[in-house]
């Protein structure tokens, strides 16, 4: 249930798709596969990227100013790079376009007592690295910083139960 309400305030940020390029980069199909979609401005699906297929480390293959919003929901803590990954959705959005980008919460309560009881809370740290493991961990300032550092102008954001950051953001 917590996924459905974290992807209806994210659709809800996103306004209204009539008319508008969307790429919705690193989503999730129901049996766990990464891929990234584009919706064009007639909203049909063009799939760019499989979880091997596409490395968000490297140069995302669109053109400068494409998209009029993207969405990143859960992605950068999986990069060993996140800032370059952010700075390509800058190059790729259009001017005014929308980034709606999601995290888990480092500061959630669930961490904060994991941390009372000496237990990690970075999913998947010390395991194999599998697209479940956790490069890095962000709470609602740390991600905020990274945003406007990459150029965008932060426009509104919430910690749904303070689970997630969610973060919606502007292309100056």
């Amino acid at each position: 249930m917590k996924w459905e309400k974290r992807f209806e305030i994210m659709r809800r940020l996103c306004g209204q798709p009539e008319g508008k390029t969307i790429a919705d980069l690193g989503a999730e199909t129901s049996e766990g596969e990464r891929i990234s979609s584009v919706f064009d401005n007639k909203n049909d699906v063009q799939l760019f990227g499989r979880e091997h297929g596409h490395d968000f480390e490297k140069r995302i293959e669109a053109k400068k100013d494409s998209f009029d919003v993207i969405i990143a929901g859960d992605v950068i803590e999986h990069l060993i790079k996140p800032t370059f990954f952010v700075k390509e959705i800058y190059r790729i959005t259009k001017r005014g376009g929308i980034l709606v980008l999601s995290v888990p919460n480092s500061c959630s309560l669930k961490n904060r007592v994991r941390t009372l009881l000496g237990k990690s809370t970075m999913n998947g740290a010390f395991a194999d690295f599998s697209r479940d493991f956790h490069f890095s961990s962000w709470n609602m300032d740390s991600v905020c910083e990274l945003i406007e550092k990459c150029g965008f102008r932060i426009e509104h954001k919430c910690s749904r139960f303070l689970e997630c950051c969610i973060v919606k953001a502007t292309k100056k």
